[in-house]
């Protein structure tokens, strides 16, 4: 079986030495062509895997953000109270709206009243 090579082994001599030659080599073919343009040499690539969901590690809003800040204009400042529509002033939606507030409360009242 065959081991792989851990990062303190040294590098073979031969390969070494073929290294260096073909770094001397590169250095004087970017001097004939255009010594100003050279590429940045290739880092490798660093990757920390952490078994933690993402979103404890990206947190949308800032720490020091306080809640006030986050709202909408709508939401900080309160609704100014509306004043009652009449039964003939009311639309088709409002009339719907109502309906709808009147049955919840019943369903409310009833299930109330079978608890006790």
């Amino acid at each position: 079986m065959m081991k792989e090579k851990s990062c303190t082994d040294e590098e073979d001599p031969a390969h070494k030495e073929i290294r260096e030659l073909m770094d001397k080599l590169f250095v004087k073919l970017d001097a004939l062509s255009n010594f100003h343009f050279t590429p940045k040499p290739v880092k490798p690539e660093v990757r920390v895997v952490v078994n933690v969901p993402a979103l404890c590690l990206e947190e949308a809003v800032p720490v020091t953000a306080s809640d006030a800040t986050l709202l909408a204009p709508s939401e900080v400042q309160a609704k100014p109270p509306t004043q009652e529509k009449g039964e003939n002033e009311m639309t088709q939606s409002d009339k719907h709206r109502e309906r709808r507030k009147a049955k919840r409360r019943r369903k409310l009242k009833h299930i109330q009243h079978k608890v006790k």
